[in-house]
């Protein structure tokens, strides 16, 4: 039975180690990772009238956080997360208003994130709407953007533009 058996030489045992070494890093799990951050962003809200496309002068314009998806929250928490939208459609607290040509211009600081499954770092915008009010027109809620923006596009621009066109009551 021993004569079956032979001694491995140093380059076989080498060998052996090196394909033991392979196996052991293949079988060890990528490493996962994330990032996250801030970016300040000026977003400019253009509000006109969609009847014939001029701007609303004095319209209220205010940039919340939305609330997760409903199947995100718990019912009993939906009211919470809009109580800052129901404060200002209530008492009318717009932090922003339109001037002649119809801009309001509002400083925003995005949460930023990236990970191993998206390189790339990313503002999360697509949590965010835009709330705009005018008289003789109405109220109206949009979102922001319904993707996440890239962070390094959002410093190369250096603002955001969201237009907004308001029906008026009659």
């Amino acid at each position: 039975m021993k004569s079956m058996i032979r001694k491995l030489s140093f380059v076989e045992w080498s060998i052996i180690g090196v394909l033991l070494l392979i196996c052991v890093i293949l079988l060890i799990p990528s490493p996962k990772w994330g990032s996250s951050g801030t970016i300040n962003c000026s977003v400019h809200v253009l509000v006109f009238s969609a009847k014939d496309g001029t701007p609303i002068q004095a319209a209220g314009v205010d940039i919340l956080r939305t609330p997760l998806r409903f199947n995100e929250i718990r019912p009993l928490d939906y009211r919470e997360n809009f109580s800052g939208m129901i404060r200002v459609i209530e008492q009318n607290e717009f932090p922003q208003t339109t001037n002649v040509e119809g801009i309001a211009v509002i400083n925003m600081k995005f949460n930023t994130s990236a990970s191993h499954k998206n390189p790339k770092s990313s503002a999360s915008t697509s949590r965010y709407s835009v709330l705009v009010s005018a008289s003789n027109y109405g109220t109206v809620i949009s979102p922001l953007r319904y993707q996440s923006t890239a962070s390094d596009q959002m410093k190369e621009e250096g603002k955001m533009i969201f237009q907004i066109g308001l029906w008026p009551n009659e």
